[in-house]
């Protein structure tokens, strides 16, 4: 009895643990392939079990054996009751029908096995495997699976993100603040670290990827920016099609975009907005106005106005110097990502069985046959085919990875690693380029900053109160509040520099918050020159690749560098901001703009990622302006590591945007 009571508990353990592991979406159908491996290791047991009782009793006065049945005996048959060398000891009989239960264990393990493979060709066969779950995983799940006739398996290497899995971890994706301390979670990040950086003084940085249904969507600044109509421009140039101009572009943007009536009229904005085409529509992607204010952030605004710079309540593009507050992926105060966006409950119970969401399960390889990509391998499911297409969307840093591992980048690389090498194709990994952003930090008096109001345990408490009744105040703020675009010199077409103004300072991230009242004043180059690598570290997925961004490698890039910091100085020196008495804490005054060399070094340690990784596998490099990998049929890559050049801005909505485009050219091309 008790070995029954042991081989049910056990059932029910695994049963339930394999249904919190893949979600409600998937437990249909994936449940009875998980059940397959745990039957193979419940089949272990009564094997080890008989084998330890054969040992015990072999010494007995009378020898015998317990019965070998097959897995088609039936085991309650008059053979399976008979003992196969006389009566055993008494004191054995017990320890014999635990044995037959093992037995019985093991033939039901074994028909559901069959049963299991029998089923497992059609429950692994789909139309479209998408790989990886970030942003552009979210949406084009979302647009594929909207085919009736088409069934869309998305797989992530991390979890939900639900409440049920961690609720330290949900309430980090959703409180706008949490980001802090989402970044580097083991739930939520991959935690990746870039090689020493020579441009950095031979630092290496963290460099948050999200690793969660959502992906970055979950960790990232949540600032909804276009880019510029240069940008687009050069896509096009670079892809040699008109696919990728700002005119093919711009509608792609409005799918998806919901435009908060909170920003006020639009009718100063050009006729082609994107933004007019979105207005109080009820798509998924909402944008709204944060929810928090600040003094000091209004005097910096009045400040960029003073020099000359239009400030403007639609911030949401680069095609002008301009000032504002930039406009947040939000809903009433709380994060948006793009799996609550797209794959909210309501689309995946809609959607049915045409959509299945597999998580925490990674990817290992692309398998190709014949310069064919017909499915991948994961870690726990085994080999999925896909019918139509295989798509990447494990962005920047996990695509070209994963196309390393399979076979496919430079046979240089590859052969070094011990990789079989299936296509030749030299992009892969190269041309990453970043937005490196640089943190001056200024000292302030007689204004309140982030700095004091959290210093106290009064004004913690204070802060948090005021999010859980009103979903307002500094737990809603973005990572930045306040943003500016302006020329770093007089002859440029369009700007090439964003500020990031926030209300408070520190040493670095994960560092506690300077004691004095301060603002940070981040700055980044739009348009870097610097061009880095993805490579592969081993033949194994697990071992994460090698990063090397090169910031600051190129001499234009570091000349901007001074040019940077001369707008900051100008800001603090209007008579709108002498009022807070500003002191340079850092990088310190006594770098001026003709030591550039000096001022290069010392700006490069207050400087970090703003995680805007672009480029490794780049349209007109490993992929055709249709998304298409150049020499592998049924194989694409959709998200930013496409984009031929680094929009200038925040890069999640602009993913977006490819993301829902490149749905639509793979509906098409697999039509």
């Amino acid at each position: 009895m008790k070995a029954f009571i042991y081989f049910q508990h056990k059932l029910l353990h695994e049963l339930k643990h394999t249904s919190a592991e893949f979600g409600p979406s998937i437990e249909k159908e994936t449940l009875r392939v998980r059940t397959r491996e745990h039957a193979r290791l419940d089949s272990v047991f009564p094997r080890v079990a008989l084998g330890i009782f054969h040992k015990r009793t072999r010494n007995s006065k009378r020898q015998w054996s317990a019965p070998q049945p097959s897995e088609n005996q039936d085991l309650g048959s008059a053979n399976g009751k008979r003992i196969a060398c006389g009566e055993p000891p008494r004191k054995a009989r017990s320890q014999i029908c635990v044995c037959r239960l093992m037995h019985f264990t093991e033939a039901t393990c074994a028909g559901a096995r069959r049963a299991v493979t029998a089923r497992r060709a059609s429950v692994m066969l789909f139309d479209y495997v998408i790989v990886g779950g970030g942003s552009a995983g979210c949406l084009l799940a979302n647009r594929l699976s909207q085919k009736r006739s088409a069934t869309v398996l998305l797989i992530e290497a991390g979890g939900r993100g639900a409440w049920r899995e961690s609720i330290v971890a949900a309430s980090l994706i959703r409180v706008p603040l949490g980001y802090v301390y989402a970044q580097g979670h083991p739930r939520l990040d991959w935690a990746f670290q870039t090689t020493a950086q020579k441009g950095l003084g031979d630092r290496s940085i963290a460099y948050p990827r999200g690793r969660v249904l959502g992906g970055s969507s979950c960790i990232n600044g949540q600032i909804y920016q276009q880019g510029n109509i240069a940008d687009f421009a050069m896509w096009a140039e670079r892809t040699q099609s008109h696919t990728w101009n700002w005119d093919n572009v711009r509608p792609y943007y409005a799918r998806h975009l919901d435009y908060s009536d909170r920003f006020g009229s639009c009718e100063s904005l050009p006729a082609d907005s994107v933004v007019k085409m979105a207005r109080n529509s009820t798509r998924e992607w909402t944008v709204e106005p944060q929810k928090v204010s600040w003094p000091v952030l209004d005097a910096i605004q009045n400040a960029c106005v003073e020099l000359g710079v239009p400030a403007t309540r639609h911030f949401h593009s680069s095609n002008e110097s301009c000032v504002g507050y930039f406009q947040v992926n939000q809903r009433d105060g709380v994060r948006l990502s793009a799996a609550e966006a797209f794959l909210s409950t309501a689309t995946q119970r809609e959607r049915g069985e045409r959509l299945e969401i597999l998580t925490n399960d990674v990817v290992r390889r692309i398998v190709i046959e014949k310069s064919t990509a017909i499915g991948v391998e994961t870690a726990r499911a085994g080999i999925i085919r896909a019918r139509r297409q295989v798509i990447l969307s494990a962005g920047a840093i996990g695509s070209p990875h994963l196309l390393q591992v399979s076979g496919i980048g430079p046979a240089e690389l590859l052969e070094r690693h011990g990789v079989r090498v299936l296509h030749d194709l030299d992009g892969v990994g190269k041309d990453l380029h970043d937005h490196l952003q640089m943190r001056p930090v200024y000292k302030l008096s007689n204004i309140d900053t982030l700095n004091t109001r959290a210093a106290s345990l009064q004004g913690k408490i204070r802060i948090l109160l005021e999010y859980l009744t009103s979903r307002s105040g500094p737990l809603s703020m973005a990572p930045s509040q306040l943003g500016l675009f302006v020329k770093a010199s007089p002859e440029l077409d369009v700007p090439d520099l964003q500020f990031h103004f926030q209300p408070l300072s520190l040493d670095r991230f994960g560092a506690p918050l300077h004691a004095f009242n301060a603002v940070t004043l981040s700055v980044c180059h739009l348009q870097p020159t610097s061009r880095g690598t993805v490579e592969l570290s081993s033949a194994r997925i697990e071992d994460k690749p090698r990063i090397n961004p090169a910031y600051l490698s190129s001499a234009y890039d570091r000349a901007v560098v001074s040019r940077a910091l001369d707008w900051c100085r100008r800001i603090m020196s209007t008579k709108i901001m002498q009022e807070f008495e500003p002191v340079e804490h850092s990088p310190g005054t006594q770098y001026g703009e003709h030591d550039v060399d000096s001022l290069v070094t010392t700006m490069a340690k207050i400087s970090t990622s703003i995680y805007h990784p672009v480029g490794t596998c780049a349209m007109g490099a490993v992929c055709d302006e249709r998304l298409r990998v150049r020499g592998i049929h049924n194989l694409s890559v959709v998200d930013a590591s496409v984009m031929p050049r680094i929009t200038s801005g925040n890069t999640n909505s602009p993913v977006l945007m490819l993301a829902e485009k490149g749905a639509e050219m793979i509906l098409q091309d697999t039509a």
